[in-house]
């Protein structure tokens, strides 16, 4: 791993950068990923507290005294050792419960790992696609500075009328617009890729992805899902750690049972007496307290029921949600191949309607019409090429990171 990340950021020294490489500097520095981290290991420290119950106590202690009237002295070392027998299995309920919340934490911390995966390879997406624009954006203001001119030159022949000349000016001076909002977006959106990899991007050095070719099945995808989901895992792993803690708290319904062992010595005087070794078996049972255990085991028995409709309803509404993001997926494919034939009838009319327009067959609102349709044809064409990518990679986010498994490869 580690000579894997190190030709990594060798690789973005140097300027280049692909999608894959963004997403391991991101889950290597990302902030949210290292608190979980630091919750998932405050949860292990706590298990070991647990654990401890289950190993006896041992305290040594030492006193001396002197008594001035009698002009008594004496020393004393005390040892002992006490060791829970029984507590109607609490510790070990209690550990099982405190496991199942680190499994929690663990589906937790996967969860944000593929939140982070997923924002990152959406803004590279955006990026691509708002770099595409802007220069689809430049490309339409040059031809429309070529046909202004054009316009110009009829005009001071007399040929065409100056609302000619003004309607170009016109449509110039959106492309123009155009231009300063994409630069605007594209600024914006690397800025805030650069703020999750920490480091700056060049824009020109940015890999640009090839054409996706997958096919995605509903029924297939929504019955293995859950196998890998995060999100449903750590709720599930939450349910067990509340079944685990209600069995806990019911264990004050049962005696303690503790064992104790004690011994002391006692020299340099009588002042404490004879030294004497204690061993005792002590039996403790609540009978009353108020039904305060009762009302404590109905809230967990309430918040177990709250968590499993909240279970149900995250089904529900995961499987919608795939549904729509594979369905947005067909659609963007379906889209990119209408849009390779229309870019390819908007490039063939662009080039009719120009030569028509040199030859003063057209008018400059024909020129502007085919040269806005050009526009469009492309801009649709990379909006769907990028869109396919976008849907493909939530998909993977729904399924957990676990697309590749799912439609295997």
């Amino acid at each position: 791993m580690r000579k894997i990340l190190c030709w990594i950021f060798l690789s973005v020294g140097l300027g280049a950068l692909d999608i894959y490489e963004s997403v391991e500097i991101v889950l290597q520095k990302s902030d949210k990923i290292k608190e979980q981290k630091a919750i998932l290991e405050k949860l292990k420290s706590e298990l070991g507290a647990y654990r401890g119950d289950y190993y006896p106590k041992i305290d040594l202690s030492y006193k001396s005294a002197y008594l001035a009237p009698s002009n008594s002295t004496g020393s004393k070392v005390a040892l002992g050792m006490s060791l829970n027998l029984f507590n109607g299995l609490k510790d070990q309920n209690t550990i099982k419960m405190q496991e199942k919340y680190i499994q929690s934490q663990e589906e937790e911390m996967r969860r944000v790992q593929e939140e982070m995966k997923y924002l990152t390879k959406k803004l590279y997406v955006q990026i691509l696609l708002t770099k595409g624009l802007l220069e689809i954006s430049k490309e339409s203001a040059h031809l429309l500075e070529l046909q202004l001119k054009q316009a110009q030159q009829f005009y001071r022949q007399g040929i065409w009328a100056k609302n000619n000349v003004l309607s170009v000016e016109v449509s110039l001076a959106s492309a123009k617009l155009e231009i300063n909002s994409n630069t605007t977006q594209l600024n914006y959106l690397l800025s805030a890729l650069e703020s999750i990899l920490e480091m700056p991007i060049n824009l020109q050095e940015m890999k640009d992805l090839p054409l996706n070719q997958e096919e995605m099945d509903y029924d297939r995808l929504s019955l293995l899902i859950f196998e890998y989901k995060p999100e449903y895992k750590a709720m599930q792993r939450r349910k067990d750690a509340l079944l685990y803690e209600i069995s806990s708290l019911k264990s004050t319904y049962y005696p303690k049972i503790d064992l104790g062992i004690s011994g002391d010595y006692n020299f340099g005087g009588r002042y404490y007496g004879e030294s004497q070794l204690f061993i005792g078996l002590g039996v403790s049972l609540n009978l009353f307290n108020g039904l305060k255990d009762s009302y404590k085991i109905q809230a967990k028995q309430h918040e177990l029921m709250a968590l499993e409709s909240k279970i149900a309803a995250f089904k529900r509404d995961t499987l919608t949600e795939l549904k729509k993001a594979i369905g947005e997926f067909d659609l963007a494919k379906d889209q990119y191949l209408l849009s390779i034939k229309a870019n390819q009838n908007a490039q063939e009319n662009y080039r009719i309607v120009s030569n028509r327009y040199k030859q003063k067959l057209e008018t400059s609102s024909d020129l502007l019409d085919a040269e806005l349709m050009l526009k469009n044809a492309k801009a649709n064409l990379l909006k769907s090429q990028y869109a396919i990518w976008e849907s493909s990679f939530y998909v993977e986010y729904l399924l957990g990171g676990n697309k590749g498994y799912f439609l295997g490869f």
